[in-house]
C-alpha cells in the first residue's frame, strides 16, 4: 500500500458491516498518497450508501479536481 501515489478517494457507508469505520480508516491510512490527496468519506447506510445524491456530489467533487481536462494545460 505504501507504493500506491495516486489521488485516493474512499466513500463507504457508516453502517458497513464487511469495512467498519476502524478498517477504512486503517486502510486510508496505509496508502502512500500525500494527506492532501487522500479523502475519506463515510456517508449514512451500508456497503452502499444510502445517500445517492452524496456519493455522487463526492464524486464529482474529486473527479472536479483530480480529472485532467482535455487539450488543456
Amino acid at each position: 500500500m505504501p507504493r500506491v501515489k495516486v489521488p485516493v478517494l474512499l466513500v463507504d457507508g457508516k453502517d458497513d458491516f464487511s469495512a467498519p469505520e476502524p478498517a477504512q480508516r486503517r486502510f486510508i491510512d496505509l496508502i502512500g498518497t500525500l494527506p492532501e490527496d487522500k479523502r475519506h468519506r463515510m456517508l449514512d447506510g451500508g456497503h452502499i450508501p444510502n445517500d445517492w445524491f452524496g456519493l455522487i456530489r463526492e464524486v464529482l467533487d474529486w473527479l472536479d479536481k483530480y480529472q485532467p481536462v482535455p487539450g488543456g494545460s
